[in-house]
């Protein structure tokens, strides 16, 4: 390409342009695995709070 085609395209280059390629996978790699895993965190705390809650209810209850 001659100096006047990058100037008239600059997109071109740009999607030419391979350096950050191995950036990018890694974060759509992190996006794909680490969002649903901290879902599933945040699920999984939600129903131990929960178990605890009854479990603490339950031995606070007085025996007849």
């Amino acid at each position: 390409m001659s100096a006047g085609e990058d100037k008239s395209r600059p997109g071109r280059s740009l999607w030419n342009d391979e350096r950050g390629q191995i950036t990018v996978e890694w974060v759509l790699l992190l996006l794909f695995v680490a969002l649903p895993l901290y879902g599933i965190f945040r699920l999984v705390l939600g129903i131990l709070q929960e178990h605890y809650r009854m479990v603490q209810f339950l031995e606070t209850m007085p025996f007849p």
